[in-house]
C-alpha cells in the first residue's frame, strides 16, 4: 500500500491523541482535597497541655536574707556576687548555707543562659538541702 503524505500525518495525529492522558482533572481534585484538609485540620488539632506562662512583673520583695546565685554566659557563676568556677559551685553554695544559716536561694540567671544550666543549679540547690528557691526577674515589664 502506498500512502501519501496527508494520510501519514493523519495516522500520526490519531496515535498521539490516543496515547496522551489528561491529568488536569486529577490535579484539580488533589488541590481541592488539600484545601479541605487545610481548612478542617485546626478543628481536630488540640493542645496536649495547657500552660499558663508566668508574667515577668516582679512581686513585692520579701525582707528575707538569702543567698544569691548569679549566672551569666560571659562572667560564669557567682555566689553572693563572688565569682566561682562551675566545678566549685556546689562546695561554695554548701559553705555559704552553713555559714549564714539561711535556707533561701535566689537565682539570678541572664536571659541568654540555657534552661539546662538553670536546671543544674536547681539540682545543686536541692542536693545542698535548700528549702526555697526563687528566680529574679526584671521588674520593668
Amino acid at each position: 500500500m502506498i500512502f501519501d503524505d496527508d494520510e501519514e500525518t493523519m495516522l500520526d495525529q490519531r496515535e498521539d491523541g490516543v496515547n496522551a492522558i489528561n491529568i488536569t482533572p486529577l490535579v484539580d481534585v488533589c488541590l481541592v482535597l488539600v484545601l479541605i484538609f487545610m481548612v478542617t485540620s485546626p478543628f481536630f488539632a488540640r493542645q496536649l497541655m495547657t500552660v499558663a506562662l508566668p508574667r515577668a512583673s516582679a512581686a513585692e520583695t520579701e525582707d528575707r536574707e538569702n543567698i544569691t546565685v548569679s549566672m551569666s554566659l560571659k562572667e560564669g557563676f557567682a555566689v553572693n556576687e563572688v565569682s566561682v568556677p562551675r566545678d566549685n559551685l556546689y562546695a561554695e553554695l554548701k559553705k555559704q548555707l552553713k555559714a549564714s544559716g539561711f535556707n533561701f536561694v535566689l537565682i539570678r540567671a541572664d536571659q541568654t543562659v540555657a534552661y539546662g544550666e538553670v536546671e543544674e543549679v536547681m539540682k545543686l540547690c536541692k542536693k545542698a538541702k535548700v528549702k526555697r528557691i526563687a528566680f529574679a526577674t526584671d521588674p520593668r515589664f
